[in-house]
């Protein structure tokens, strides 16, 4: 039973961290777009999707706080996006 938990725990890790890396290269990309003035209205909606996944299995109350910051800031955007669209 513990081997068991034990892989699931693995993989939950693995998951997480296969997560932040993604997170971590689209906030890279936006980053560039923002400097070059174009910022990509897909790349918001895949961040904020990104970020919005389940997260209980985290544990960290500080991770928990930034990714929540992250997808507060992609919603906005998002919304500052459609606004001036109109």
């Amino acid at each position: 039973m513990l081997a068991v938990q034990g892989d699931d725990h693995e993989r939950q890790r693995s998951a997480a961290v296969s997560c932040g890396h993604d997170t971590l290269d689209i906030l890279d990309s936006l980053k560039i777009d923002v400097l070059s003035g174009q910022v990509s209205r897909q790349k918001l909606v895949h961040l904020a999707a990104l970020v919005k996944k389940p997260r209980d299995n985290f544990g960290d109350p500080t991770l928990m706080n930034v990714l929540d910051h992250i997808e507060l800031r992609a919603r906005v955007e998002l919304a500052k996006m459609e606004q001036n669209r109109r």
